[in-house]
């Protein structure tokens, strides 16, 4: 009888761009919050686009929820002559249960103007991934079912009479907002 070895779960590191030249992902273990560059960001160097066991997503030391950050080169702009790519910094969250990543946030600098941007974003992930901020799991279902619900009662409505209504919404979304400070 023969036997088979069991399966790895694999899962596919995030590649925002098409190129494979100058790239790089970072499994985080930790942010400096005084950090400036990339080397306050801390942990394991991975290559965009690569299979990595689930194993390697949750070693000792990170966090039970893997947040990576992605360095790739963006989209040409500037006119011709003078084009280039800006760099692009992508923070992602792994959920273990669609088996996705979900971009948390982004940011494109030429220089270590990114770090300061998503430093306090990275922060907050790593406390959320850990346990220590408490996050309300079905928030994106509630915030979807409301979203539903308003597009909904608004494509009844004429371009003018939405307007009014959003109006109305906002003083009501902002008397409930006041009662909870």
């Amino acid at each position: 009888m023969v036997q088979v070895p069991p399966t790895v779960a694999t899962i596919r590191v995030p590649r925002s761009s098409a190129r494979r030249e100058q790239c790089f992902a970072k499994l985080l273990r930790y942010v400096d919050p005084r950090a400036e560059c990339g080397f306050g960001f801390e942990g394991k160097i991975l290559r965009p686009g690569q299979l990595v066991s689930e194993e390697e997503l949750y070693e000792p030391g990170y966090p039970p929820v893997p947040i990576l950050l992605e360095y790739s080169q963006g989209d040409v702009s500037g006119v011709r002559g003078a084009r280039r790519r800006e760099p692009l910094y992508v923070l992602w969250r792994y959920d273990r249960v669609p088996g996705e990543w979900q971009e948390i946030a982004r940011a494109a600098s030429v220089s270590w103007e990114w770090a300061a941007d998503l430093r306090p974003i990275a922060i907050r992930a790593l406390r959320e991934a850990r346990g220590s901020v408490e996050v309300l799991p079905s928030l994106p279902l509630i915030a979807r079912r409301i979203s539903m619900f308003l597009e909904t009662e608004l494509t009844t409505l004429e371009d003018s009479d939405r307007l009014k209504i959003l109006a109305v919404l906002h003083d009501q979304f902002a008397c409930r907002i006041a009662a909870i400070l």
